[in-house]
């Protein structure tokens, strides 16, 4: 094993320590604000196999990378997936493995997924009025995704939840969303809408969420060590809000994604992708490998685009958000 190294650096002295890998670009759900329309998943052999990914996520650790969260599509409708878990889970140096699911799935596959070393879950929940939610999503599947939520707990795994805000569909919908989370005891993340679809629109900005809340006694607690949230404690809560539209955050931006067909991307507003599996299946070494890596991280822009954010939407449900 290769001693542990320091988290590598960006051009901007941006410290990268952060690998988000999605494992299918199937899914469940046709939401709104995520799915283009005429989307197709890819056949299954283009998807890059567990082995290359524990591959890929080993090399990521031994440069330096320190956390791993496993997103989609819906990871959960990828075979076995706890196989993969435990395999990241075992990887030496590292220090978070999570999960991104909209929780269809979750009820059977929580305990499983804890037991193979998963500790927290992102489950996607925008609404609690069960209308509402196939409106957004396209499926009558909301009391489902509720029970998971409820079973993740069970299973000692931590939750947080995401929910995107859209106005005139659940924008009235924030301080239920808060409420629910404090009885359970867990976080509830508000994500702006990014216009990266053609007609969508809706957009609330987190400026106008924060006047709404801060009469109710919102306290700052800084941001998440691992992410872009800004986070506040709101009546025994714990709200974060993720601002990519009205307040970028390329300048703490720690990640690089893997796709599920094995593109290597350094930013969701970019264009550049790197091929790993093609050089995975034609042999490729570890070096070789992990000078893709750097090749990604030397690429990752001072601050994405949204104009190549709307070029890169069709890839959306095969990179993850």
């Amino acid at each position: 094993m290769k001693g542990r190294r320091p988290p590598p650096l960006d051009r901007w002295g941006r410290s990268i320590t952060y690998l988000r890998v999605s494992v299918t670009d199937r899914c469940d759900l046709r939401c709104v604000y995520c799915r283009p329309q005429g989307f197709r998943p890819v056949p299954r052999g283009e998807l890059l196999s567990y082995e290359e990914i524990l591959r890929v996520c080993r090399v990521a650790l031994e440069l330096g990378f320190r956390d791993v969260r496993i997103t989609g599509g819906e990871p959960l409708l990828r075979r076995d997936l706890p196989r993969l878990v435990e395999g990241i889970a075992g990887l030496p140096g590292l220090r978070t493995l999570g999960l991104t699911t909209n929780g269809t799935h979750l009820e059977r596959a929580a305990g499983q997924l804890r037991a193979a070393g998963l500790r927290a879950v992102n489950v996607s929940l925008d609404t609690l009025h069960p209308s509402r939610y196939e409106r957004i999503t396209g499926r009558p599947l909301l009391p489902r995704v509720l029970r998971g939520v409820d079973r993740a707990l069970e299973a000692g795994l931590e939750v947080k939840l995401n929910a995107v805000v859209i106005r005139g569909v659940n924008a009235d919908e924030v301080e239920d969303l808060i409420e629910f989370a404090r009885r359970r005891g867990i976080e509830v993340r508000f994500i702006e809408l990014m216009p990266n679809l053609p007609g969508l629109d809706g957009f609330v900005s987190n400026a106008e969420l924060l006047r709404r809340l801060g009469p109710r006694g919102l306290r700052p607690l800084g941001y998440s060590p691992t992410g872009p949230a800004r986070l506040y404690e709101l009546g025994g809560a714990r709200v974060g809000f993720i601002s990519p539209i009205s307040e970028p955050f390329c300048h703490r931006c720690n990640r690089i994604r893997l796709s599920a067909t094995g593109l290597l991307m350094p930013c969701l507003f970019s264009s550049m992708a790197l091929d790993l599996r093609e050089r995975l299946r034609r042999g490729c070494s570890d070096e070789e490998l992990e000078e893709m890596l750097r090749e990604a991280i030397r690429g990752k822009p001072r601050q994405g685009s949204l104009r190549e954010g709307r070029e890169c939407a069709p890839l959306m449900p095969r990179v993850g958000g």
